[in-house]
């Protein structure tokens, strides 16, 4: 079953200034630095202990406010319209978000992202809109509609992880819309943005599914794999447009020859501790693309050992992923090269694993055990390479509470695993000694069969701080977030799974984050109405547990970006969010950080204040 090209129909139905800074914000500098110098480390320790507090600072009447009527009001930078502005700032690379409202009258799309562009300076800028599409169509088995998921993901030249995709599902029963004025029977119906290229994927659900009356009812993505079109085109010139998915017959085996569009069927047999295989019954069987990781069959489960998939088209190499359910915790994810015997036969032989029993003790720094932590082991390696198998283990338990707080216990099978251990937050413990997480390897022999008495110590969360005052002198209260990077760096695989963390700081200025080991993105946000714009701090690198890192930070000048949000047809948009996001060179290619927001007003008008620099990172 593969959708066809010439089965994909389009039913078009509606034609359709830089100014020099100012010598007295010069003059000014040493008395501000003065100043920063001298106050940063008496409010330093009243920072640490009221910056996890919650602070409405948005609706202190005193709060600093970035506004001017002349140039002279502008201690650093210009005034323009109203804000002190800076002309000149550090290049950024920036792309904007839109977010509209749904409009009676006109069909918008959910959310449109423009192609990134280089801000070098105050600019206005209206934000058109595409035309929104209503995009329906029909997922089908000959006649019978197929309960899934549908991804929309746009392609855009930016960050991997902010590419913008809209999921929709396939209704319970097919729904009649009008197209081209007549009456269209359709699966679905999603939103998109006219003008736009976009890969659509089709996850078929668990939802019941009957492809034949002499087959017993089971569930679609047991007789369907996900399946990819890649660049869709939508057009831009029409309101309503009809993409078909007809899903053609897989019944023709796969074979050493034939390996996409086609039933891959075989067995799995496992050697039991006498030596003898055993046909598996129960089992999960996938089709995995190697280089991607992507599902491109359907699931198939082992009765007698046989199993039985549809391989979609279009797929690259892929092995086979063998997996258990909730009631064999102990069985391992196994991956196998699909290879056929001489006789044509595909068969997959899972070895036995020996149970080993592990107990343990989670305690704080202090020493103090740590009820209901979570311990997770992870193995990827359980078998040598020339198994020519990969298998791979993942359990996890909770400690225990009152008086077996910080015990725990489990069965595992011999291997070398990462083990991450989580505390549980408690709101009542002071935030100097707030626990991190602890992440260490532990081996298990091929002989081992029971371990008791493993300690695992937690060490203190950093603690991340910083004042943030205006050009002025002016200590600013703000809202703050650290989201975590999560990936290898010096501090080992605990870097991979740092927790977020927010804080807010009062008229101080001063905010305290409690952090794990590990890269952290961290942005503070003044008040929307105080002209003042978002601080970003870029990869901050916590290194040692317990350790203290302060920094006092010029929130600078905005570079505002103006305009009116439009739809299509030039008609203003109320009540849009307007996001900035800033590109950033990253380790994995690049990511992407919103650095401002706002929402359009009733006449459509938007202004983004956008940071003149982002601070060091370290």
């Amino acid at each position: 079953m593969t959708p066809q090209p010439s089965q994909l129909r389009r039913a078009p139905l509606v034609a359709r200034s830089g100014v020099d800074g100012h010598s007295r914000s010069r003059a000014l500098e040493p008395l501000r630095r003065s100043l920063r110098a001298s106050t940063g480390v008496a409010l330093l320790s009243a920072a640490l202990v009221l910056g996890g507090c919650g602070f409405d600072y948005g609706a202190a009447a005193d709060s600093p406010r970035n506004e001017c009527t002349l140039a002279d009001d502008c201690l650093s930078g210009t005034c323009m319209d109203g804000l002190c502005v800076e002309p000149s700032p550090e290049a950024l690379r920036v792309f904007i978000e839109v977010e509209p409202q749904e409009d009676a009258e006109r069909i918008v799309p959910l959310r449109w992202r423009f192609d990134p562009e280089l801000v070098v300076g105050p600019s206005t800028q209206d934000l058109t809109l595409p035309r929104g599409v209503q995009v329906v169509g029909q997922v089908r088995v000959g006649s019978l509609l197929v309960p899934a998921d549908l991804v929309f993901t746009r392609i855009q030249e930016i960050p991997a992880g902010a590419l913008d995709a809209v999921r929709t599902r396939t209704y319970a029963e097919p729904t009649n819309v009008e197209v081209n004025g007549s009456r269209f029977e359709t699966d679905f119906v999603s939103v998109l943005g006219g003008g736009g290229v976009y890969d659509v994927s089709i996850l078929p659900t668990t939802a019941p599914f009957a492809p034949d009356n002499l087959l017993p009812p089971t569930t679609a993505n047991r007789v369907v794999p996900p399946l990819l079109v890649r660049n869709v085109t939508l057009p831009s010139d029409t309101s309503r447009w009809e993409l078909g998915v007809d899903i053609v017959d897989y019944s023709t085996p796969c074979t050493a020859n034939l390996r996409v569009g086609c039933t891959l069927m075989g067995d799995v047999v496992q050697a039991n501790d006498l030596g003898v295989e055993v046909f598996e019954d129960g089992l999960q069987v996938r089709a995995v693309e190697r280089e991607t990781g992507r599902t491109v069959s359907s699931l198939g489960i082992t009765e007698d050992g046989h199993f039985a998939v549809a391989v979609g088209p279009d797929t690259g190499p892929y092995a086979l992923l063998v997996s258990a359910g909730a009631d064999r915790p102990l069985f391992p994810e196994v991956t196998a090269e699909v290879l056929y015997a001489d006789d044509g036969a595909l068969r997959v032989e899972v070895p036995a694993f020996p149970t080993v029993v592990y107990a343990g003790l989670v305690e704080s720094a202090d020493g103090v055990p740590l009820a209901d932590a979570q311990v997770q082991f992870s193995a990827s390696a359980l078998l040598d390479a020339s198994s020519g198998l990969e298998a791979r283990l993942t359990r996890t338990v909770v400690t225990g509470s009152g008086a077996a707080a910080g015990e725990f216990e489990l069965s595992l099978v011999p291997g070398v695993y990462d083990v991450l251990v989580t505390p549980a937050g408690d709101p009542t413990l002071d935030p100097l000694d707030d626990p991190g997480l602890l992440a260490q390897r532990v081996t298990l022999g091929a002989d081992v069969r029971e371990v008791r008495g493993q300690l695992f110590v937690l060490p203190r969360r950093a603690t991340f701080g910083a004042q943030i005052w205006t050009p002025a002198g002016e200590a600013l209260g703000v809202d703050v977030e650290a989201s975590p990077l999560r990936r290898d760096a010096a501090q080992g695989s605990v870097a991979r799974y740092n927790r977020a963390a927010q804080a807010s700081a009062g008229p101080t200025g001063w905010f305290s984050l409690q952090l794990d080991l590990g890269l952290y993105d961290v942005i503070a946000r003044p008040p929307a109405d105080s002209g003042y714009p978002w601080v970003l701090f870029p990869e901050v690198n916590v290194a040692i547990p317990g350790s203290t890192s302060t920094r006092t930070v010029d929130i600078g000048m905005p570079v505002p970006r103006s305009g009116v949000v439009r739809a299509h047809d030039g008609t203003p948009l109320p009540g849009a969010r307007v996001t900035a996001y800033v590109v950033l060179p990253d380790s994995q290619g690049q990511r992407a950080v919103a650095v401002a927001r706002t929402l359009s007003d009733a006449q459509g008008a938007y202004r983004l204040l956008l940071p003149s620099h982002l601070e060091p990172a370290r």
